[in-house]
């Protein structure tokens, strides 16, 4: 086949190193592309930048299989609420913009908004943990306590600040009378908002 580093070499003017030529040409032989050869601007290292097939690469240990490290690291993300912000997607989606100016100068301030949601969620926490006492437990009982106590309606033309919308979230959340609500409430707003199976 011969070599055919100079296409794929981003710095012509410098000389690839015998064993990143070598090994580009293995890539092609074994049936894959050496797009570019290049020197890593830090280490100055070659680099093959390849594509190879699917049917000859074989995964990592780590990529096959989670660790017991990476499961329970994953489980105390979870278990600390970090995702928490899932339930309140429509909620940030409408209030949550990016902020003007660079990340080290926003960076407190979206602390602060993290923090209001985190205060937020530990209300709804509460709320969900009084259904519970009172025998109602759902899937859908957090989407619905939601629903029922977000102050940003449909209607609304204009909407509040992100402070005043999870101010008044979390004020209604604490005011929630959980003694009203009934499992078939629930259990009929899961449904209406369940989408149509495919």
């Amino acid at each position: 086949m011969g070599p055919v580093m100079p296409r794929w070499v981003v710095h012509p003017d410098q000389e690839p190193s015998k064993q990143a030529q070598a090994l580009a040409e293995q890539v092609e032989k074994d049936g894959g592309r050496a797009l570019a050869l290049y020197r890593d601007p830090v280490g100055e290292h070659w680099q093959i930048f390849c594509l190879l097939p699917m049917a000859k690469v074989e995964p990592t240990p780590y990529q096959r299989d989670l660790s017991p490290t990476h499961v329970k690291r994953l489980q105390e993300v979870v278990g600390n609420k970090r995702f928490s912000g899932g339930a309140f997607a429509p909620i940030l989606r409408r209030v949550d913009k990016f902020l003007k100016g660079t990340f080290p100068k926003t960076l407190a301030e979206r602390e602060e908004r993290a923090a209001r949601v985190a205060e937020a969620d530990e209300a709804l926490a509460r709320v969900v943990a009084r259904l519970k006492k009172r025998g109602i437990s759902h899937p859908y009982v957090k989407n619905f306590v939601l629903a029922r106590t977000t102050p940003l309606t449909r209607q609304r033309k204009t909407l509040p600040s992100f402070d005043q919308t999870f101010k008044k979230l979390s004020e209604n959340l604490e005011s929630f009378d959980v003694s009203h609500v009934r499992y078939e409430d629930i259990q009929r707003a899961g449904l209406m908002a369940a989408p149509a199976p495919s």
